[in-house]
């Protein structure tokens, strides 16, 4: 079922961008992450980005700038506890290597993707379950339109 421009797209979009926001948190703070607060537990997704959180704790990289923009939301799709949002989202986080006395900066580049979220309703709210990258570029400019 399409959703139109009304209250439950709204919500949904409402809670999309804070599941993205608390995905950047775990980003800023991997000693902090708690990948189940925004992607349903055992879902490839909760499952890459507690690797991720691992990865970065050990090699002591951070995000020290930048975040998740969402350009735009194409589409809405709701069923009973699952939810699809399409939409382009730039991702400018700049990772820096805190493990030394000097934060140095590792990856400051910016990539911007169209995809498909896959959103599912649990007893904890909405969580992101799954995303189908449609297309991405190595700047903002796939989401330009």
């Amino acid at each position: 079922l399409e959703v139109d421009d009304s209250v439950d797209r709204l919500l949904l979009e409402h809670e999309f961008r804070t599941l993205l926001d608390l995905r950047l948190e775990c980003v800023r703070s991997p000693g902090n992450c708690e990948p189940s607060d925004f992607a349903v537990e055992g879902s490839g997704l909760h499952d890459e980005v507690a690797r991720l959180v691992s990865q970065r704790l050990g090699d002591g990289i951070v995000a020290t700038a930048g975040g998740y923009d969402v350009r735009s939301v194409a589409a809405v799709r709701l069923s009973s506890a699952e939810a699809s949002i399409t939409s382009c989202v730039v991702d400018s986080v700049v990772l820096s290597d805190v493990s030394g006395d000097t934060p140095v900066i590792v990856d400051d580049s910016v990539r911007g993707e169209k995809a498909t979220w896959t959103m599912r309703l649990t007893v904890e709210g909405w969580r992101l379950g799954s995303k189908e990258v449609e297309q991405w570029s190595m700047d903002d400019s796939v989401c330009a339109d």
